[in-house]
């Protein structure tokens, strides 16, 4: 997924939809790329879904909201101030 190597097109819909949870956004991706544009590791293709659903895997993996565990793992150590994302 961070290698825009995962199959998915590049944008979704739920990329700008901030009401939604991260759950949700992935759910949709999903659903907005079935099938695949092409077999994962077989061509870039650069966007946002990719990286939305490996904020997803990593949400499910550490049990901690990404937002939380970004901040936590990365902007605090590397000091960070003015780095965000929505």
């Amino acid at each position: 997924c961070m290698s825009f190597t995962a199959g998915m097109e590049g944008d979704s819909s739920a990329l700008q939809n901030t009401s939604i949870t991260m759950e949700q956004a992935v759910a949709q991706i999903a659903l907005e790329n079935t099938p695949l544009r092409a077999e994962p590791g077989l061509d870039f293709y650069y966007g946002g879904a990719s990286m939305q659903v490996a904020a997803r895997v990593a949400e499910i993996v550490t049990g901690t909201p990404f937002d939380t565990w970004i901040r936590q793992n990365l902007f605090i150590p590397c000091r960070m101030t003015n780095t965000a994302f929505t």
